[in-house]
């Protein structure tokens, strides 16, 4: 005879779990029903209804199959929502960032619900019908964290601390159940997860944006020649550790350099990453000469390929302390908002300075507080004012609120680290710039350019600053300043990018 708790339990029609082809029906109803309604009302349904539904079944084969049909789902919808992130204003607008909060929401459920599947099998008795089932789940969740730390580079943004935790848990599950095989034809694991160590150690904030797709068709071809192994108790730090990195069982980000560890008490038991060989086909890269075949075929232009050396190769500490105020400036963005600027936009900063609205102020300005300041730049962020399409390898300027110096930089790396937050790294290019008039055969749309007499972080050089297509090398550049005539020769090009080309100006004798 039943007891009256069996008794309740059988009749409550939420406690019995529903039948594997009712169930089945019930989640392929639910995900039709998502085909003709608006991305974001999509992906909402699927995070908060229909994954955790699915999550929740008993049969993980079935489970599995039906997830794998809600990826699908999701997957319809996520690449123009990434699209659109990644060409969205910062900080994103409120719309944009409703959608992406969904967008990431899904991912994350997505990998939760992988990973409970993962979890789970591996935490019973293993039975060689599941092997496969283990290792497809645990890729598929870390697959799903990957794609959802990519989404937040799209916006500058910083992958969550969760999103990293999950990535190690994951990584630890596979190593220990000795899953990730590199045979067969998926992505193995352990290079999936390289790949998402590398990709954060290169930073895409320093990158232009729409650029990450190139930045991570190199990834891909490095992340394989890492390796990465467990700290024993006879671990030794080398005595040049550049290239390595430590992640502990506690980690929150993607760990650090091997060389800031030496002076921890113990490494056993944290993962030790080996980045070295990464180095080593980067500096050929780097070094080879026309004709010499690559050992990867690397598609990224150069300069992205330097930084990504710098960036794995090398991890100065800080060499000048914060400001300890935060003194407002206001910023303008692009070449030809500089020309304006430079050409009479400057405000004095007094009593009598021209209203900022109508003809009389046309420039996009913002206002910003800085963070940081060193002898090669800024570290600024965002308080309000207009929004302007900026990205890494854009041109700026920065005028103080204290006096009408326009300082000119170029922005070597943007972060969101909240929402609604952007904070820009800018490199000082000059705090002197001249707008010069281009003859005719060299400008076709644009007849001006900023002429920059000293460029400290370029051997002092002069310099010349200009849209695209406007100049090229061995055209002659002439102007007046007050004293005398001036005659250069435009030589080797500094920066090249879409938006601004930077060239060093060699003095005509005579």
């Amino acid at each position: 005879m039943e007891t009256p708790l069996q008794f309740l339990r059988g009749w409550l029609p939420f406690s019995r779990p529903p039948e594997p082809d009712k169930a089945a029906a019930e989640v392929r109803e639910w995900l039709d029903s998502t085909t003709d309604v608006p991305a974001p009302k999509a992906l909402a349904s699927l995070a908060t209804e229909i994954i955790p539904n699915i999550a929740r079944h008993g049969d993980l084969p079935l489970r599995f199959k039906l997830l794998e049909e809600a990826r699908g789902a999701a997957d319809r919808a996520l690449p123009a929502i990434e699209a659109e992130v990644e060409a969205a204003i910062l900080p994103l607008p409120t719309a944009v960032m409703a959608t992406a909060l969904a967008a990431d929401n899904v991912l994350k459920t997505l990998a939760i619900a992988y990973a409970g599947i993962a979890q789970a099998i591996g935490s019973q008795k293993r039975h060689a019908s599941l092997d496969s089932l283990l290792e497809i789940s645990t890729r598929r969740a870390i697959e799903a964290v990957c794609q959802r730390q990519q989404l937040a580079y799209r916006a500058y943004a910083t992958p969550s601390a969760s999103s990293w935790q999950m990535l190690h848990d994951l990584y630890r599950l596979a190593r220990r159940q000795q899953i990730g095989s590199r045979n067969g034809a998926a992505t193995p694991i352990e290079y999936l997860y390289a790949g998402a160590l590398l990709l954060a150690w290169v930073d895409p904030g320093k990158f232009p944006r729409g650029s990450l797709g190139q930045v991570r068709a190199s990834i891909d071809l490095l992340a394989p020649l890492a390796s990465i192994g467990e700290a024993t108790a006879d671990f030794h730090v080398p005595k040049a550790p550049v290239g390595q990195f430590v992640i502990d069982r506690e980690e929150s980000g993607a760990g650090r350099p091997l060389a800031r560890a030496q002076l921890t008490s113990t490494l056993v038991g944290n993962l030790i990453v080996d980045f070295r060989p990464v180095l080593a086909v980067l500096d050929q890269h780097l070094r080879q000469l026309p004709g010499d075949t690559p050992a990867l075929p690397l598609k990224a232009p150069e300069s992205y390929l330097r930084a990504m050396r710098a960036a794995i190769g090398s991890h100065a500490a800080r060499r000048f302390s914060r400001t300890r105020f935060k003194p407002r400036a206001d910023l303008v963005t692009g070449v030809d908002a500089l020309i304006e600027l430079l050409n009479g936009r400057a405000l004095s900063r007094r009593f009598n300075d021209p209203p900022r609205h109508g003809q009389n102020w046309p420039l996009a300005i913002s206002e910003w507080a800085l963070l940081d300041e060193s002898p090669e730049g800024y570290g600024i962020r965002y308080i309000k004012g207009e929004k302007t399409a900026i990205e890494a390898g854009e041109v700026v300027a920065l005028q103080p609120r204290e006096n009408s110096r326009v300082h000119i930089c170029m922005v070597r790396r943007i972060a969101s680290p909240q929402h609604h937050r952007l904070e820009l790294g800018l490199q000082e290019l000059s705090a002197n710039g001249i707008v010069i008039d281009l003859p005719s055969a060299l400008g076709r749309t644009q007849r001006q350019a900023i002429l920059i007499p000293h460029l400290p972080g370029h051997g002092n050089c002069a310099g010349i600053l200009a849209r695209p297509g406007a100049m090229r090398t061995g055209q002659r550049v002439n102007f007046r300043d007050p004293e005398r005539a001036v005659r250069y020769t435009i030589g080797a090009p500094l920066e090249k990018n879409a938006h601004v080309e930077l060239f060093a100006l060699d003095p005509v004798a005579g």
